[in-house]
């Protein structure tokens, strides 16, 4: 399901790309429409305010019983399931004390054992993960307008590479399950880094526009992973916390990446840039094969806590019902 939401919400990345292309070089004020566009998500954040419930499982940890019953009930009813309240369950709703809830995470709580290990290897994969996917999008035309492209050549280049994003999000779908989320993460970097490799060898129209599409597709195929895999490592109580902290945090060194990427275009050249990427887009699986604790096809309990001797493996082992 958090496949598919990757999926939907990167149609707005070629539908931005083809704006722009269609926009931007014909009207002076044509970048101001596509930062406007931004402003619909506003709506969207209401709607997800009004209609998704909140997690049972967050509001059990904040001693919210009733609550937290009350929505799976009605997810059990919207699948055509009725069960008769038992008296626990009663007693639950009726009882449910939310002082005995454990105190709020901190932040501090992810830099000491048993988070930090995890938080290391989530906070690594989210920044090296984002800071090529976002160095490719951002300076892919740029340098190809330096290499001879014109604008509007460019503009169509980067409009075709984010169509292929959606495509490689779809593609992640019959995979993140099929076998450990950790080991995939790592093929399809290892994909990525050959297809950047190649990409920086090249500068021809065809080749440039089939590879920046494959490398487009991978990068999108890998968001589900990272996700999903950055959310499971941690238990109910800090998995917002550890998870979003992660992600602000590529976010921030974001901030410094046009000036990492210009100073490599400058003093090393075309080439050196993509070999960088290939690096990084690498880096994600490894440090998460290396050191992250497996997920798939475990309870998200088991997945939160110490690293188990031997988790079997359902896929392979028949474990599962």
């Amino acid at each position: 399901m958090q496949t598919w939401k990757v999926a939907i919400g990167a149609l707005g990345i070629p539908l931005a790309a083809w704006t722009g292309y269609f926009v931007v070089p014909h009207w002076t004020w044509g970048w101001r429409l596509v930062l406007g566009l931004g402003l619909f998500g506003v709506v969207f954040a209401y709607l997800v305010h009004r209609w998704v419930p909140e997690s049972p499982r967050w509001l059990l940890s904040r001693g919210e019983w009733a609550r937290a019953e009350e929505i799976v009930r009605s997810i059990e009813r919207s699948c055509g399931v009725e069960h008769p309240r038992s008296d626990g369950a009663q007693a639950d709703r009726t009882g449910g004390d939310a002082s005995a809830s454990p105190p709020r995470a901190r932040f501090t709580e992810l830099l000491a054992p048993p988070h930090r290990r995890r938080f290391v290897v989530v906070a690594t994969m989210w920044v090296t993960g984002l800071f090529a996917y976002s160095a490719f999008n951002t300076w892919t035309p740029t340098f190809l307008s330096e290499s001879g492209l014109d604008l509007d050549n460019a503009l169509l280049l980067s409009a075709a590479l984010a169509t292929a994003a959606p495509v490689g999000a779809v593609l992640a779908v019959p995979l993140i399950d099929r076998w450990d989320r950790r080991r995939t993460q790592l093929a399809l970097g290892a994909l990525l880094a050959a297809t950047l490799l190649l990409f920086g060898l090249v500068r021809t129209p065809v080749p440039v526009l089939v590879l920046g599409c494959v490398v487009s597709l991978l990068f999108q195929a890998s968001v589900p992973f990272l996700q999903v895999y950055s959310a499971e490592v941690f238990p109910t109580r800090v998995r917002a916390l550890g998870s979003g902290t992660a992600n602000a945090l590529s976010r921030i060194v974001n901030f410094g990446a046009p000036m990492l990427v210009a100073a490599v275009y400058a003093g090393l050249g075309y080439t050196a840039v993509f070999t960088m990427l290939a690096v990084l887009g690498l880096v994600g699986g490894c440090v998460a094969v290396l050191f992250g604790p497996r997920t798939t096809g475990v309870s998200l309990e088991t997945a939160a806590t110490s690293r188990p001797q031997h988790v079997p493996d359902p896929f392979k082992e028949n474990v599962l019902p």
